[in-house]
């Protein structure tokens, strides 16, 4: 699912931001306060494990704030998300998968 596509599916969630690659989303992340963050493993740049692992060193309160898009099945790359009990979400994936995933992020942060 390319950006364009990610942000119209998310228009009505919320307030928006969007990066190209995982340097961007670095930048943009200290400039705000974020309920979900929508991370793609294979951004350019920066890959998504290494804008999670850069973030919550960061801005720890980040945490529990990300789900991320992938395609890999590479156990490597998968174990860091899962050992930190992280959201993934298998692309190719569908618009209710999505916003399913970014409302729970949203609806934790209030409970």
């Amino acid at each position: 699912m390319n950006l364009k596509l990610l942000k119209s599916v998310l228009e009505g969630e919320g307030t928006l931001e969007a990066a190209m690659n995982g340097d961007e989303a670095l930048r943009i992340l200290g400039s705000g306060t974020f309920s979900a963050i929508i991370a793609d493993i294979d951004m350019p740049v920066m890959d998504g494990v290494e804008l999670y692992r850069r973030a919550v060193e960061r801005f720890p309160r980040l945490k529990p704030r990300f789900v991320f898009f992938t395609s890999t099945t590479d156990p490597e790359r998968l174990r860091l998300l899962r050992e930190n009990n992280l959201k993934v979400i298998q692309k190719p994936a569908s618009i209710s998968e999505i916003r399913r995933a970014v409302r729970e992020i949203i609806e934790s942060k209030t409970t």
